[in-house]
């Protein structure tokens, strides 16, 4: 198990913590070696007194003593150092680097020394010389491998160090080691001496001075256990807590996305309903809607406003309504950032000019688009309509949008194919059809919609189509419509209730098999019958996301 990478966002938190973690640390530390220091202290002083004319070894036990006292000042200056003064990381380690390098340096010119003052008792007196090396180098050896490890593990159990930091105050000690060893075993092999044991050389020295760096493989395992469990729980903390924010922000962004959308509303006979299912929390499908007031618009055209309208003209029936829906390329934020500028286009065009025809529009848009987004390999589908009540005509423009359908009683569907390409690819956008329209009477219906709604596979990979889309939309129109009442009213109710979209995307979404690959964008416009009693400035709720993609 590799140690978690940190990342730069992270690295400057990581690296407070492990400086606060090091300076706890290195203080527990210090102390533990302290009590331990003085144990042995104690143990020693004891020996020493019980000794009777052993003066070799009491001298050895005495040198010894010298090292532990000394080891005791100086790891009573690191607590001392860690307790008032907060360094940097790296000058802690340094610091820790420089006092683990003398007292080990320091302990293994103790050990050397113990072992040529302990000489074994041979009865042969002529080998005496040649024993005498040869245990005496097997003694060191041992011991300075017992004072390697014991040193190099203690310090891996408390400090919060990588493997690399562990080893690298041991380099020193493991030098002298060697060149201790090396001269250990010139000295036996000198020429002259009495015959030697084979494997005191200099290759066996070698051998024993690996044995010290083995002795080092506990301490490092312990040292990259802890330092990559350490990072691995840093950064799934960070991960987790990132993650929160993130989920915070991208409910506040949806819901300054939702915003942008309009109500479902109706005017006069016009109504507008839809339904949005983003495929993640905010996506790139967007629907503009705009109603317009006909003699607000009638005056536009003629440069007169109405006597005694002031700047802002009464709402007076009939009126128009201006639909447009986008479909930029790509998912997630990107998308709906890009939305969120062509919003602000799409308002200006309209403030501008409020007559202005679908392909006009379209056209404006293609220009900002081809301008501003077209270099960053972004390119919107889009598709215009301006419904007017007293034409009764459908004008459209659509740039590369899958066909809408308009329905009609007692009619077959009718797909409005595009006529022009997608927005950005060409800085003149070439509309075939520049004043596009069909008829849209009374009791007409506009299904306009995404391309996730078509592209919809179920579990044999087929798409929805086009086609399968009328279908739906045909038997969706004709469940929502009302029942006769029972006796006459004076105002006849729309012929299409609000449930036509929530219908079609049910339906669609039991065609889909899995989850959703495409965001899916469904916008229903009809004209009723008779004018509702609908106040014209009473909309109805944004539909809530979470029911939008209730089923898929």
């Amino acid at each position: 198990m590799a140690a978690a990478p940190i990342h730069d966002d992270f690295r400057f938190e990581y690296d407070q913590v492990q400086r606060a973690r090091l300076r706890r640390r290195v203080q527990w530390y210090a102390g533990v070696l302290i009590a331990l220091r003085l144990i042995s202290l104690l143990v020693m002083t004891l020996n020493v007194l019980s000794q009777e004319q052993v003066q070799t070894q009491s001298i050895a036990l005495l040198v010894s003593f010298g090292s532990s006292a000394f080891a005791i000042f100086a790891y009573g200056w690191v607590f001392v150092d860690a307790w008032q003064t907060d360094r940097p990381r790296q000058a802690q380690l340094r610091v820790l680097r420089w006092v683990l390098i003398a007292t080990t340096i320091l302990s293994t010119l103790v050990s050397l020394l113990v072992a040529y003052l302990i000489s074994p008792v041979e009865q042969d007196p002529s080998q005496l010389g040649v024993w005498s090396s040869w245990r005496n180098a097997l003694l060191f050896a041992g011991l300075q491998m017992f004072t390697v490890f014991q040193v190099h593990f203690i310090a891996c159990v408390f400090l919060p160090w990588s493997p690399r930091e562990s080893v690298r105050p041991m380099f020193p000690v493991l030098g002298l080691t060697t060149g201790c060893l090396l001269v250990l075993a010139f000295l036996v092999g000198f020429p002259g001496s009495k015959p030697t044991a084979p494997w005191i050389t200099i290759p066996a020295a070698l051998i024993l001075s690996i044995g010290c760096v083995a002795a080092l493989l506990p301490g490092i395992a312990v040292s990259w256990w802890k330092s990559s469990r350490f990072a691995r729980d840093f950064l799934m903390q960070h991960l987790r807590r990132g993650y929160t924010d993130i989920r915070r922000e991208m409910t506040d962004a949806q819901r300054i996305h939702e915003n942008l959308f309009p109500r479902p509303e109706q005017r006069g006979g016009l109504q507008l309903d839809y339904r949005y299912a983003p495929m993640r929390a905010i996506g790139g499908d967007y629907l503009y809607a705009k109603f317009i007031n006909g003699q607000l618009l009638g005056a536009l055209r003629t440069g007169e406003l109405p006597d005694g309208t002031g700047t802002q003209p009464p709402d007076i029936e009939p009126c128009e309504l201006v639909v447009v829906i986008l479909d930029v390329c790509g998912h997630g934020i990107s998308a709906a950032l890009t939305v969120n500028r062509l919003h602000g286009e799409l308002e200006r065009q309209l403030a501008e000019q409020p007559n202005i025809t679908p392909a006009e529009l379209l056209c404006a848009l293609n220009r900002y688009v081809y301008l501003t987004l077209a270099h960053h390999s972004i390119f919107v589908t889009a598709v215009a309509f301006r419904v007017s009540e007293s034409t009764d005509r459908l004008h459209y423009a659509s740039a590369g949008h899958p066909p809408a359908i308009v329905l009609r009683p007692d009619a077959p569907a009718e797909l409005l194919a595009p006529t022009a390409m997608v927005l950005g690819v060409d800085r003149d956008l070439m509309v075939e059809a520049q004043n596009a329209s069909v008829p849209f009477r009374p009791g007409d219906t506009l299904i306009a919609y995404t391309d996730g709604a078509t592209e919809a596979r179920n579990a044999l990979g087929e798409m929805l189509s086009t086609n399968g889309l009328s279908d739906l939309a045909q038997a969706s129109v004709g469940a929502s419509k009302p029942q006769p009442a029972p006796r006459p009213t004076p105002q006849t109710a729309p012929p299409h209730s609000p449930g036509v979209c929530t219908r079609l995307m049910s339906a669609i979404n039991q065609h889909r098999f899995g989850p959703p690959t495409d965001d899916t964008l469904i916008v229903h416009v009809c004209r009723a019958s008779t004018p509702a009693s609908t106040p014209p400035h009473a909309p109805a709720p944004r539909p809530i996301p979470a029911t939008q993609t209730a089923g898929a």
